[in-house]
């Protein structure tokens, strides 16, 4: 029967997150995609086997109210964000707890920095909730 060698948690996002998730899947891995919206990236999603979890702003699930309000406690700027990036930011969070009470074991992040070595961009996000919860980071700069 076969072995799952690897889970990998992603949100989506085209680029580096689907192909992380592309070869897990090759390699017999298991794939969770944390979604800001249901229809984001829904071409590439639906065209693979993977657990969905998608951010619900609604909802009274304590996972999810913790995600709502990472994006005020972690963003540098959470008032300038539009509704789409503020849940952007919130799946980021699902990305890093899976559940209310388990953190992913590390978190292995693209990202890119400026010339002074400050993280930009929505991976910054996820860094931070790492480094918060003491999880290991492996950072991979292009």
């Amino acid at each position: 029967f076969p072995v799952t060698i690897c889970v990998i948690r992603t949100g989506a996002a085209p680029g580096a997150d689907q192909l992380a998730a592309d070869t897990a899947l090759s390699m017999l891995g298991e794939v969770c995609v944390r979604l800001p919206w249901p229809a984001y990236e829904s071409k590439w999603v639906n065209s693979v086997e993977v657990e969905k979890v998608v951010f619900n702003p609604w909802s009274k699930d304590q996972l999810q109210y913790n995600a709502l309000n990472s994006v005020n406690d972690f963003h540098p700027n959470p008032s300038a964000l539009t509704v789409g990036a503020r849940r952007l930011m919130a799946r980021n969070f699902l990305i890093v707890r899976p559940t209310v009470d388990t953190t992913v074991r590390r978190l292995v992040a693209l990202c890119y920095m400026t010339d002074n070595g400050k993280i930009i961009g929505g991976t910054r996000q996820a860094i931070d909730l790492a480094y918060y919860y003491d999880i290991p980071v492996t950072l991979i700069h292009p």
